[in-house]
């Protein structure tokens, strides 16, 4: 069995917990009581139907399965997640007695998620108790749910927006990479010939360090990969192309499919630092970047960015949806309420069955959250990262590649318990842990499942390069690599990996193996944090990829 936490919370609701998620934006006014929210409810499922839907995520997961890759298309997904008509009825009367009943209510594909235009007055008198104020970040403005709590009615798993605050990693820059950035946009100034600079890491030498080479897609139809994008992280395809024809040349051309609103004359390092390396490492796969609003650009009213991505991914046609999804996209679990943990959860299961690989940055804190914050003294998991759901890709040092970084995120998951897939190695490696159990729960879920460089990305933002890391970088690498396999496999009639987590706990000679490195980065909690050993560790987990290796797995599975 794969055990997930029961949470004796479902419809109890603790708004704004203290933390990354709302601690760096500013509370401003009351909300207007006008002002407009696109307001979100989730359908509560039948247990019958949930228990169907992690049994055959497993399933189609498990390369030892004979149902191994034998995914879902999207009108079966649908039909099993249905939620009962008569919880469908009592949420549409529920919105409806506020709204009137001309309110027009915009249900999802799976007919589990509807949503309508509602003002603040009306939010405010579907969940009593729940006040909401103006909150700002850096000249962006969402409205939340102030402290206190609220119940939930029957058959509701979730509304939105609420308590989440959109939270996407926060990129490293280097010294080097700041210093150079400085330098060459004075030489601009003065029309300096300067050229690129050619140290550190780019799409040629991860290419060679992870076996990749010169190996690119052959264009096997339906395999995509996509990067989503929040928080103003736009990208630039003047940037895209200018980072080709310094760093890959023969990506030069190639564009992305993009959808949402993205400003291409102020694109940020993070989108542009998961377009352009996710497009360099899986060369020539169709690519879409697609940004999620953290504020609707309509009359419609505020929204939440995350929940309203896995809306639209979940509508996706079997012709539309990627095979590979790349998020630079991390909180602290401390601060996820366990409803929208939950739902989530079920949306990350519902892609995964039709043949989605999800993959998400482990944090960039080590084991601390945010700013060095540990609750209680004790250690901080990473969400979705610690979602067995995904895949959390760690990170390693740039120049000693078999170290790893001391900002890789890591643990053990306060929501999770240990997963079958990786039991056995979890329990081999406490056997070296010398952390007391004190900092961590010794019963979690470990992460991150894998790892890659993590430090020294030359990236083009603004026309200008500037050097960068994170566990936001290793991800699109990752996940490039893994569109290569996809692309492989599709074209010889088999179908995507899907779900990776199970592929890569049971194939560990196709990693390299990190035994060095501690990841105290944040500050350690006082203590100084986990160490990378033998075998998986929440440094690294199972290490860093061996493509070569992993193409003949990959082939060899029906």
């Amino acid at each position: 069995l794969h055990h997930t936490m029961e949470c004796s919370l479902r419809a109890f609701v603790l708004a704004l917990a203290l933390g990354s998620g709302s601690a760096e934006w500013a509370k401003k006014s009351r909300s207007s009581h006008d002002h407009k929210l696109w307001f979100t409810a989730g359908i509560s499922h039948s247990e019958a139907a949930t228990t169907a839907l992690e049994t055959k995520f497993w399933d189609v997961s498990n390369p030892k399965s004979s149902s191994y890759g034998k995914h879902l298309n999207a009108d079966e997904v649908n039909a099993l997640m249905a939620p009962p008509a008569d919880h469908v009825n009592e949420v549409i009367a529920w919105i409806k007695s506020v709204a009137g009943d001309d309110a027009e209510l915009v249900f999802n594909s799976a007919g589990d998620f509807v949503s309508c235009s509602l003002t603040v007055a009306q939010a405010e008198l579907l969940l009593p108790g729940a006040t909401y104020h103006a909150y700002e970040q850096n000249g962006h403005v969402v409205h939340r749910v102030e402290a206190g709590s609220f119940e939930l009615p029957p058959h509701v798993d979730l509304v939105s927006p609420t308590t989440r605050f959109p939270a996407p990693l926060t990129v490293k820059t280097t010294g080097a990479g700041e210093e150079y950035r400085a330098s060459k946009q004075q030489a601009k100034a003065s029309d300096s010939t300067d050229d690129h600079p050619t140290l550190g890491s780019d799409p040629s030498t991860l290419r060679e360090l992870y076996g990749v080479d010169t190996y690119e897609a052959s264009g096997a139809e339906g395999n995509s990969q996509h990067v989503a994008g929040f928080l103003n992280n736009y990208m630039s395809q003047t940037d895209l192309q200018t980072f080709f024809s310094y760093y890959y040349p023969k990506g030069r051309g190639n564009v992305p499919t993009i959808v949402g609103p993205n400003n291409q004359n102020n694109p940020s390092i993070e989108g542009s630092l998961d377009i352009q390396y996710i497009m360099s490492m899986g060369a020539q796969v169709p690519t879409t970047y697609w940004y999620t609003a953290g504020t609707r650009p309509y009359d419609l009213g505020d929204n939440e960015p995350f929940l309203d991505w896995l809306w639209a991914l979940g509508n996706t046609t079997d012709t539309e949806i990627p095979t590979v999804i790349s998020v630079s996209y991390a909180d602290e679990e401390y601060v996820i309420d366990r409803d929208f943990q939950a739902r989530c959860d079920i949306e990350f299961q519902k892609l995964g069955v039709r043949g989605a690989s999800m993959l998400f940055g482990s944090g960039d804190d080590g084991v601390t959250g945010d700013k060095g914050m540990c609750p209680d003294g004790t250690f901080v998991p990473w969400w979705p990262a610690s979602s067995p759901f995904v895949t959390a890709v760690g990170a390693t040092e740039e120049f000693d590649p078999l170290d790893g970084a001391s900002f890789s995120g890591g643990g053990f998951s306060n929501f999770y318990g240990v997963q079958d897939y990786q039991a056995d190695l979890v329990a081999t490696y406490k056997k070296k842990n010398t952390v007391p159990s004190k900092y961590y729960n010794d019963s979690g879920a470990g992460f991150p499942d894998l790892s890659a460089c993590g430090m020294g990305y030359w990236t083009y933002v603004g026309g200008t390069p500037t050097e960068v890391g994170g566990t936001s970088a290793a991800t699109p690498t990752v996940a490039g690599m893994i569109s290569l396999l996809n692309d492989a496999r599709m074209a010889d009639g088999k179908s995507s990996l899907g779900p990776l987590n199970q592929l890569i706990y049971s194939n560990p000679d196709a990693f390299t193996d990190i035994t060095k490195g501690t990841n105290s980065g944040g500050g350690g909690c006082g203590y100084g944090g986990f160490s990378a050993e033998k075998g998986w560790d929440p440094v690294t987990g199972m290490g860093t990829p061996l493509f070569p290796e992993l193409m003949e797995i990959a082939m060899a599975l029906d």
